[in-house]
Parts: C-alpha cells; sequence; structure tokens
C-alpha cells in the first residue's frame, strides 16, 4: 500500500550455506523470516561482518532472492570485511538489518502482453533474480541480458 512504511530489524540470521560460486564470488542463504516475508526486489539488507570491532561498518548487500524463511545474497570478496564473511560456515549466526530501501517500481500488468527487460553486468545482477522471479508470478513477459569481463564472471545465467 502506496505510504505504508514497513519495520526495519536487526535480526540473528542463521548461516544456512555460504558457498563460493566461481573466483571471489560467493552466494550466502541466511534464515531470515521477517526479512524474507517482508523484502521486495531492490531491497538490501546491512550485514555485520564480524563480531569484533573490525570491520567497524556494516555491508550493504542486495537482495538476491527470497525463498520461503530464506533470504540469499551474492557478493564479492573485495575486502576485510567480505574476505571475513567469505570464511563464515552453516549454522553459524549474523547480524542482519532490513530490509531497506524503496525497492524498484514493478510494471502494472495492464497491457495485453506486458513486458520488461533485464540488464545487468557483473555483481550487478544480484538484485536482478528477485526481480525477475516477481515479475514471472506476476506472467509479465522478460527478457534478460548479463553481461561480464569474461564468460566466467557470468554470474546468475540460470
Amino acid at each position: 500500500m502506496k505510504g505504508e512504511r514497513l519495520e526495519v530489524k536487526d535480526v540473528k540470521a542463521q548461516i544456512l550455506s555460504n558457498k563460493r560460486i566461481c573466483d571471489s564470488y560467493y552466494k550466502m542463504v541466511l534464515k531470515a523470516p521477517y526479512i524474507a516475508r517482508n523484502a521486495k526486489p531492490g531491497q538490501f539488507v546491512q550485514v555485520r561482518c564480524s563480531n569484533g570491532i573490525e570491520p567497524l561498518l556494516r555491508r550493504p548487500f542486495s537482495i538476491h532472492r527470497v525463498s520461503g524463511k530464506g533470504i540469499e545474497i551474492l557478493y564479492e570478496v573485495v575486502g576485510n570485511g567480505t574476505e571475513i564473511l567469505s570464511r563464515k560456515k552453516s549454522e553459524e549466526y549474523i547480524d542482519v538489518l532490513g530490509p531497506l530501501g524503496t525497492g524498484f517500481s514493478l510494471p502494472r500488468a495492464q497491457s495485453p502482453e506486458p513486458r520488461a527487460i533485464i540488464v545487468a553486468g557483473g555483481i550487478g545482477v544480484a538484485p536482478l533474480v528477485f526481480l525477475a522471479e516477481e515479475l514471472a508470478k506476476k506472467k509479465i513477459r522478460t527478457a534478460v541480458l548479463i553481461g561480464a569481463k569474461t564468460k566466467n564472471h557470468i554470474l546468475c545465467e540460470t
């Protein structure tokens, strides 16, 4: 509903999996029922990478996908925070703040054949899987174009 504001929550999310998918890219699945229930395509979460003071600031990650009571984040190891995150194991817990942001404006299925085109490159594909899944639920025909530095860096091909 327009103007409705959802409460952002700081939750202890259980890591269900944290797997390297290629090179320095990882996919983490988190059990976070509140965030999963309330997330919209294009929103993000802020993740505290460690229990210590280093790194001090949380890291922002797009919500890659929502499935049941869980969310997925797709990330690239580029610094100390994401390096720490890449070493996290299943069954551990991390602090996750979300859902944050406004999210994408979805087209309305008013025309006889509503259509959408999604274009992304590299790690920029992360929030667009959730978007593509929501468009499919709304029966909006969607074309997806993905680019990357090399063929091996193409993420979310299927």
